[in-house]
């Protein structure tokens, strides 16, 4: 039988649709009746190892993640010492695999009672030291104590920081076990182990991140739904997750946010608002998150996470892909409006108004979804700043008249707004380039009582020219329509503008 899963383990990774649909099957039956196959784990785990980056479709990688779910349900020891003697340096695959094994909550409880077998075991100490590294180790030991508060786990866990410069492998792994130590259900688990005294191990100090490991091993940790005191703990590391993820691939940035939201949901709106504030400030680099053509390999879990239908289809364009980052975002911004509280709202006021011009363009973007939230959150910094001009045009779909009320609303933002646009002229999508030029058009009217507004007129035009050349029909010709447009409202140019005549007079004769 064992045989017959390896096969349809390579299946999964066929070209052919058949071949993978009919991998697929066989391990869906096998898992209905384990015992007939479960005699040689190490093998299976060996085989899982070759052959999961090489599966690329998301049912072909659920029917994987399942079964690799069962055998560490049903086999924990043997997983994930196989596992640490396969790949005892973690590359890609393992941590893949890592990923998938901790991704639920009785199976991640399941994997750190093994590992603390294996820090207990002198022959397997240096091959776990290697696995896992000491970055994660800690990050888990941080959740799971159980006689540690908020304060000592600051203590324990600023001098070293190590989400700060984390490799993008690692961070994922890490959010991943948080991710599964948020959700709504947790299985309990308790040990009854006597605790050395805080602080030492065997008459060390706890300073590595083995030691810190080590502590929870003894301490018999339980894990249980994330309540109040777990987020408070998780707190402590949200301002390095806040500046890490801004630089990292799509995969970490979702997990990213769906980290903060949980958290943030779990703590009181007190505690939870200055988090909120300084995260408004972060989120706004997001809703503008760029296609990558990084692909990380434990996509799967996260589309899983972020409720995603199964299909049978590859992997996402790179656009699909920071589309959920973009919603994510935007959605996450709306619930910071509505944790902030005390003056932090007040405090809050100009972050709202500043993604105003974002939301508005982005409820042309060509993902729905990402319309939709980009609409509904437009709607509630409508209600938070008071404006019920704005929330009237929103509510009854007057997308037509939305910018031309936010230039009227805050002129003293004029030269703010047009900046705003001006960035998402040259956006990838063609949707958001006509809102954007349609926007700079309508803004740059207002421009007329300016002391600056040849200075703001050339660098419009500067802009603008080249999507006169833009591949898409509509943005072309509203780029003419707008140039000429500001050409006759503006009659008196300096040579610059007077080049620009010559040009589109020329264009209008071709």
């Amino acid at each position: 039988m064992t045989d017959i899963l390896m096969v349809a383990i390579e299946a999964l990774t066929a070209e052919d649709i058949c071949d993978r649909q009919m991998g697929s099957k066989v391990l869906d039956t096998a898992m209905g009746d384990p015992a007939s196959w479960m005699t040689d784990v190490p093998k299976l785990m060996r085989y899982i190892y070759k052959n999961i980056e090489g599966v690329s479709t998301e049912p072909a990688q659920h029917s994987l993640h399942s079964l690799l779910l069962l055998l560490t349900e049903r086999c924990p020891r043997e997983v994930v010492r196989s596992l640490l003697e396969i790949s005892p340096t973690c590359d890609s695959a393992a941590l893949a695999m890592w990923e998938v094994m901790i991704s639920m909550p009785g199976t991640l409880w399941s994997v750190l009672t093994e590992l603390r077998s294996v820090l207990q075991d002198l022959q397997l100490h240096k091959v776990f030291s290697c696995a896992m590294e000491d970055a994660c180790i800690s990050l888990l030991a941080l959740l799971l104590l159980t006689d540690f508060g908020s304060e000592k786990c600051a203590a324990l866990y600023k001098p070293k920081s190590f989400l700060r410069n984390p490799s993008w492998m690692m961070l994922s792994v890490v959010l991943e076990s948080l991710i599964t130590l948020s959700k709504a259900h947790m299985t309990e688990a308790a040990a009854a182990t006597p605790v050395p005294p805080a602080g030492k191990l065997n008459g060390r100090l706890v300073l590595s991140g083995q030691s810190i490991f080590a502590r929870v091993v003894f301490q018999g940790f339980t894990i249980r739904k994330l309540c109040f005191l777990q987020a408070r703990k998780i707190t402590v590391l949200l301002p390095d997750i806040m500046e890490t993820m801004q630089d990292t691939n799509s995969d970490v940035k979702r997990k990213a946010l769906l980290l903060f939201r949980n958290t943030m949901g779990h703590l009181d709106r007190e505690e939870a608002s200055p988090i909120a504030l300084q995260l408004a400030e972060k989120l706004l680099p997001l809703f503008d998150e760029d296609p990558t053509p990084h692909i990380s390999h434990a996509d799967a879990l996260a589309h899983r996470v972020l409720g995603v239908p199964v299909a049978e289809v590859p992997h996402p364009p790179p656009y699909q892909e920071s589309s959920l980052v973009r919603e994510f975002s935007i959605s996450l911004f709306r619930d910071v409006m509505d944790t902030v509280v005390g003056r932090n709202k007040k405090m809050l006021r100009k972050t709202v108004k500043r993604v105003l011009v974002p939301l508005f363009l982005h409820m042309n973007d060509q993902s729905k979804s990402v319309a939709k939230a980009s609409r509904d959150t437009l709607l509630d910094c409508a209600g938070f700043l008071g404006w019920r001009n704005l929330s009237t045009l929103v509510q009854t779909h007057q997308t037509h008249r939305i910018g031309e009320c936010l230039l009227q609303q805050d002129r003293s933002r004029l030269e703010e707004q047009l900046c705003q646009s001006l960035l998402y002229v040259k956006d990838a999508q063609a949707t958001l380039r006509l809102e954007a030029v349609r926007f700079t058009g309508l803004g740059a009217r207002y421009l007329k009582n300016r002391s600056n507004k040849v200075e703001k007129l050339n660098e419009i035009t500067k802009v603008l020219l080249p999507l006169m050349e833009d591949p898409d029909t509509c943005v072309k010709h509203l780029a003419f329509q707008t140039l000429y447009n500001l050409l006759i409202e503006f009659p008196r140019p300096q040579r610059s503008w007077w080049l620009l005549s010559c040009w589109i007079c020329g264009s209008q004769r071709e």
